[in-house]
């Protein structure tokens, strides 16, 4: 939706909403721990959250139902439990938008193209959960790669034979530090005995 300067309301809510943008950019420069953060929203936040609310209230009721204005004038409120939700005990770690989960969006969007033949409709919510871990690595800044190869091979045995957790851990320490004892012995026909247990498991 495009601001109409000439609607003083709608620039006001906009500006209102900026000055809490603002406070979101002072702890970011500042790098504020989480709790920081928080304890800084907790000073801020709740009187230009009340003002903005009002603001969006009276903008709303001058606009008509059915306008674009209108429509977000009555969005807005309905959505207020979770506006205020961001500026809340224990939520420090929360940002104040999803801007950034909306972003890496556009990689997924621009690759639908090439996923036409992915397989079946029952397909989606496995790929989303795929995705959801590959981008949430990478917003934590963790090497995806490390992360699957730590992960996946105890996916097998954690929860379906719990008993093999601590066999399967020796094993995959093994092979993490020797992984050539793995396929020692194929090229003769056969595993070799010493790594038999490293496959069975």
């Amino acid at each position: 939706m495009e601001l109409d300067p000439k609607n003083v309301r709608s620039v006001l809510v906009v500006a209102a909403i900026g000055k809490l943008y603002a406070i979101e950019r002072q702890a970011r420069e500042a790098n504020l721990t989480h709790p920081e953060r928080e304890a800084m929203r907790a000073r801020e936040c709740p009187a230009l959250l009340a003002a903005l609310k009002a603001l969006i209230t009276e903008t709303g009721a001058g606009a008509l139902p059915k306008s674009a204005l209108g429509k977000a004038c009555t969005y807005a409120p309905n959505q207020w439990e979770r506006v205020e939700r961001y500026a809340g005990p224990g939520h420090g770690r929360v940002d104040i938008d999803n801007n950034w989960a909306e972003n890496v969006m556009r990689e997924i969007a621009l690759g639908r193209k090439n996923w036409i033949q992915i397989g079946c409709e029952s397909s989606g919510p496995k790929i989303a959960a795929i995705l959801s871990v590959l981008e949430t690595c990478k917003r934590l800044k963790i090497n995806v790669r490390e992360y699957l190869l730590d992960v996946l091979p105890q996916l097998a045995y954690r929860e379906t034979r719990p008993e093999l957790r601590d066999r399967c851990t020796e094993v995959l320490a093994r092979i993490t530090e020797h992984p050539n004892e793995l396929f020692a012995g194929w090229e003769k026909g056969g595993p070799a005995t010493d790594t038999h247990d490293a496959r069975t498991v």
